[in-house]
């Protein structure tokens, strides 16, 4: 039996994954200082982080081949054959962080 460990190289989420959920803060002390400040902009549920939105409860945030998925699935839903309603709906119940605002 052999067994294959599987790492996933670290993101601009990792830092507040590793803060929110032990409380470990990057060795850079400007990093430290940047990831201490903004963290109150999110929440780690299950071991995903969201960020505290203005307009919607909780944003999802993605990297890697996650992100691609939504944008290729968010490309087919504005080139497919949609009805304007429908596309206002998806527009206004997808939204997604991809990187540090």
């Amino acid at each position: 039996m052999q067994v294959c460990a599987i790492h996933e190289p670290d993101t601009w989420i990792t830092p507040y994954q590793r803060y929110m959920a032990d409380g470990v803060l990057p060795m850079d002390s400007t990093e430290a200082r940047k990831i201490k400040k903004n963290s109150n902009r999110f929440t780690l549920i299950d071991g995903e982080l969201y960020r505290f939105g203005f307009t919607h409860p909780l944003l999802v945030c993605v990297h890697g081949e996650k992100c691609m998925r939504i944008m290729v699935e968010l490309h087919e839903v504005f080139l497919g054959v949609t009805s304007g309603a429908e596309l206002w709906q998806q527009e206004l119940s997808v939204q997604v962080i991809t990187g540090p605002q």
